[in-house]
């Protein structure tokens, strides 16, 4: 298969591969298959290429985090970096940033994965069955450079007034900067998908039943660059008494784009990744059969019981995980587990037509 949009753009291949034979007394059946989608950004339609929506009956959704320091002194007033006058000026309602023209719209993914079955009837009444699949999926998302909230980040920022940039004298505890001197952010999602199961049916003495076992684990890791370590930042935005050359360097957030110089950049430049795993087991057992016919039928009952193991996982790495970075997802290692055992009994009994 191959399409595109009609813009030549979003182009998606799936290229499949499927056999099947029977033989005495079963069947075997494959298939694996290969999926690539290429990105659509933001910006190449005109629908998507601005968060302000108000033409639309919406609402503006632009950045505050502008490229140029936007700055709330103690007093109230809100000011930014003018980029002709490079001095400060009240801010306007045009003072936003357009973050889709840096996003993706339609995520580029591929998807790689294999399917079989396999399936005997050892004797007339009894059928085995065994399944079995893998799947594995990348997809690559783009994302506009990293924002700085400094009065909304999980752990808030002040920028002491004994920064050598600061320029007001004063502590500053809300400034906003996107810092379109590091590249967008990408976001690499991988994960692999296996699954297994064997099945037993059977027909005896009126009754259809079946016993099954199944086996899955998913394994997936998330991985972010361009990403700011708030703890540097902290440090190289505190004291210029507090800041030594040895293990720190004084961060700009006050400039135009392109103040951060790459000495800052190489700073606070950091990649945060996650690691996940889920498990399931399942054993179960099934019965049905017809009981006896009323008048208007026959009397159906069924019953089953189920028992499941299921457990999982999901560590970030250090940084995420002490709340040391900017522009990613920041938690702590969790874990869990849990078994589940359930039973049921159900009857169908036509009472008229």
């Amino acid at each position: 298969f191959y399409g595109s949009s009609s813009r030549n753009d979003g182009e998606t291949t799936t290229t499949t591969l499927q056999y099947g034979t029977g033989f005495r007394n079963g069947s075997f059946f494959m298939s694996a298959s290969h999926f690539d989608q290429n990105e659509i950004n933001a910006r190449d339609r005109s629908v998507s290429r601005s968060a302000d929506g108000r033409s639309r009956g919406g609402a503006d959704l632009r950045s505050s985090a502008t490229p140029s320091a936007r700055v709330t002194l103690p007093g109230g007033d809100t000011v930014i970096r003018d980029a002709e006058t490079e001095q400060f000026r009240p801010v306007t309602d045009a003072d936003l940033f357009e973050f889709p023209q840096f996003t993706s719209s339609l995520v580029p993914s591929q998807r790689t994965s294999i399917y079989a079955n396999l399936s005997y009837d050892l004797t007339e009444q009894i059928t085995i069955t065994l399944e079995g699949s893998y799947t594995d999926t990348e997809a690559e998302a783009e994302l506009a450079p990293t924002p700085i909230f400094t009065a909304f980040e999980q752990v808030p920022l002040t920028i002491s007034s004994q920064n050598v940039y600061n320029p007001f004298g004063v502590d500053i505890e809300d400034l906003r900067r996107r810092v379109v001197e590091l590249p967008s952010r990408e976001q690499e999602n991988k994960s692999d998908v296996e699954r297994a199961s064997l099945i037993v049916e059977g027909l005896h003495w009126g009754w259809s039943w079946e016993l099954a076992y199944g086996w899955s684990r998913s394994e997936a890791s998330e991985k972010s660059n361009a990403l700011i370590n708030a703890d540097n930042l902290a440090r190289g935005l505190g004291p210029a008494s507090e800041c030594r050359p040895a293990d720190c360097v004084p961060i700009n957030l006050f400039g135009l784009p392109g103040s951060i110089d790459e000495a800052q950049l190489a700073y606070l430049q950091v990649a945060g990744k996650v690691n996940g795993e889920s498990k399931l087991q399942s054993w179960s057992f099934t019965g049905t059969r017809g009981l006896w016919e009323l008048p208007f039928g026959q009397v159906d009952f069924a019953f089953g019981l189920e028992y499941r193991d299921e457990d999982t996982f999901k560590k970030p790495d250090r940084l995420l995980a002490d709340l040391g970075t900017i522009g990613g997802t920041n938690f702590e290692k969790t874990a869990g587990d849990r078994d589940v055992f359930e039973v049921y009994a159900e009857s169908v009994i036509p009472l008229w037509h």
